[in-house]
């Protein structure tokens, strides 16, 4: 028997198997209406896409309940509308057996392999955590056997992926499908990049009072992925010439953050001790908010270049370790194809800075959205609730 079919079939063993045990646990559970329960990095907080949805139903004052899955050491306010379960496993599969809905930005692959089992009532929507995302992660067919089990189960639940580009659709079909499972895609736009067609002064105002930063200070984000082993070798970056050149490109008074990902919340930069200009700000709990509030970005191979390029601010990679990682980990398309300028040091950073062109950037932008088949317009969250509430509706 071909070493695929022995993979598909010992896969398809442990599917039944879970799906059994899952079976008989939830049983003793009933379906709620109206219980709406979101998560996003698996418990980290209040954010991404799930966040902006949540507060779209808030917005709308639907009578429904919602349950937000964080971890005990979650750093984040919540809405008083909202009620936080602690994360674990009997408290996931309670609530979610349980739900009408889930919103995840995360597969629940964690959960599906324990015993988790979801209803043909209930609607589970998949968000996702990227946008034109460049970083590539395995297909399907790449996966390991024990992975591509788990991934089975996880995929074979989804009923919608939220996409907002003809790009992401393709990664979805790639990464997310198999001959016999593939989630519906929803060309909606992802909900948390609505954040860029709003005015934000007022959550701007607020963010800079937080973090002790004039009102009329200007910010410069410097915003990474992680790296393999959670290395902090490839964040090396010089902080004062950074500094000297954003004052004499674009004037003005500069304030450095720093964010690393979430993943690595725990990890100590290093950058930037004894400057009264920057700020580690890794531990703010909502990545979209510390965007809103900067007026340039600069990370390697973070999706979160791609939510940013929507606001029309400039924004370049900085990627000491480019070869490497192309080989550990791999990319989607070459990252020279992207609209941004590119350094590989803190000497073609400032060089970039100081020859950045705002009009050919923006013309670069426009043309890469339009080559991606980009649709966010900032009514994902809009378009999100709408399948929501009509699904409950037809519940009723």
């Amino acid at each position: 028997m071909p070493q695929r079919s022995i993979k598909i079939f010992f896969a398809k063993v442990q599917l039944f198997c879970f799906r059994f045990f899952a079976s008989l646990i939830s049983c003793f559970f009933r379906r709620v209406p109206g219980r709406i329960v979101l998560d996003a990095f698996n418990g980290k907080g209040f954010m991404d896409n799930s966040k902006y949805i949540a507060l779209e139903l808030i917005r709308r004052k639907l009578p429904v309940e919602l349950i937000w899955v964080a971890t005990a050491d979650a750093k984040c306010d919540f809405p008083p509308e909202i009620k936080r379960v602690k994360r674990g496993f009997w408290s996931e599969l309670y609530y979610l057996s349980t739900a009408s809905v889930w919103v995840d930005t995360h597969l629940k692959r964690h959960i599906f392999r324990r015993g988790l089992r979801k209803r043909k009532d209930q609607l589970y929507i998949q968000t996702w955590h990227g946008s034109l995302g460049i970083k590539k992660i395995p297909s399907m067919e790449e996966n390991t056997p024990g992975v591509y089990a788990q991934m089975l189960i996880a995929l074979s639940a989804i009923d919608f992926l939220i996409s907002n580009s003809t790009f992401d659709d393709n990664y979805y079909r790639l990464c997310f499908s198999t001959e016999t499972i593939q989630p519906g895609i929803m060309h909606f736009g992802h909900p948390r990049n609505d954040c860029f067609f709003q005015n934000n002064s007022e959550l701007v105002l607020k963010l800079k009072k937080q973090y002790e930063i004039p009102p009329d200070a200007h910010i410069f984000t410097y915003m990474p992925t992680f790296r393999h082993g959670r290395k902090l070798d490839a964040y090396q970056l010089d902080l004062e010439m950074l500094q000297e050149a954003l004052e004499t490109r674009f004037g003005g008074e500069w304030y450095i953050l720093l964010r690393l990902h979430p993943t690595m919340k725990q990890k100590e930069m290093g950058l930037g001790k004894n400057m009264s200009y920057v700020i580690d700000v890794t531990q703010h709990p909502d990545a979209q908010e510390i965007l809103v509030m900067s007026d340039v970005l600069c990370t390697d191979y973070s999706s979160c270049i791609f939510d940013f390029m929507l606001s029309g601010r400039p924004a370049f990679i900085y990627t000491i370790d480019l070869h490497d990682y192309e080989t550990q980990r791999g990319l989607f398309y070459p990252i020279a194809e992207t609209p941004f300028p590119i350094a590989q040091n803190s000497h073609e950073l400032k060089k970039c800075i100081l020859d950045f062109d705002e009009k050919t950037y923006r013309e670069k932008v426009a043309a890469f959205l339009t080559e991606k088949g980009c649709m966010d317009d900032g009514k994902a969250s809009q378009r999100v609730g709408d399948l929501i509430v009509d699904f409950l509706k037809n519940q009723a």
